[in-house]
């Protein structure tokens, strides 16, 4: 069986491009587009993982992992990957918090490094 990817991302676009690529890497991914949308997608499905944007208007990512973190209750823990374009140190260091398993820059990144990332955190 396929393992599930929330994959969340603002831009329809980009959220196309890397469902296609997982997709054919083997995985079932659902697009939630935008924090609010995740938030209701985790309650109501279980997921292996979640590839998340950092930087949406209204709900951030970093709003949707403080939401997972303070309300265990509602949301199941789900290894995380920061798909970004945000490569600060400041950020990096404000999500290691959360465990994450990946900070992957969405810019350069290349489908075979997103395979391998996802596969690699689903394995550990």
């Amino acid at each position: 069986m396929n393992k599930k990817i929330l994959l969340v991302e603002d831009e329809v676009s980009i959220a196309d491009v890397f469902k296609d690529q997982l997709t054919l890497g083997g995985f079932d991914v659902d697009i939630a587009l935008g924090g609010a949308q995740a938030l209701e997608m985790l309650k109501a499905k279980s997921y292996d993982l979640m590839l998340l944007d950092l930087v949406m208007p209204e709900v951030d990512g970093l709003a949707v992992l403080q939401t997972i973190k303070e309300k265990p209750e509602e949301y199941h823990k789900i290894p995380t990957i920061a798909l970004t374009n945000v490569t600060s140190d400041d950020v990096k260091k404000e999500v290691e918090a959360y465990n994450l398993k990946a900070f992957l820059p969405k810019l350069s990144l290349k489908p075979q490094t997103l395979i391998e990332t996802v596969n690699n955190a689903l394995t550990k």
